[in-house]
């Protein structure tokens, strides 16, 4: 994704972490469920790696 290493899913996550050094996660999908998302703010949190959420948006330019 953009450059970045996707290493798993949210279902994986654990497994991932016991086998790579990891120092963030990015969640890319704003279709996840709110209980997963909670699940793996616990998981990062109890690991001490942070969770961002990637986003993009357009924005209108403005007419010269």
């Amino acid at each position: 994704m953009n450059g970045y290493p996707v290493l798993g899913t949210i279902d994986s996550i654990e497994k991932v972490l016991e086998n790579h050094s990891i120092s963030e996660v990015i969640v890319s999908s704003d279709d996840i469920p709110k209980e997963k998302i909670g699940r793996l703010s616990t998981i990062c949190s109890i690991h001490q790696i942070s969770l961002r959420c990637f986003q993009t948006r357009l924005e209108d330019i403005p007419k010269n």
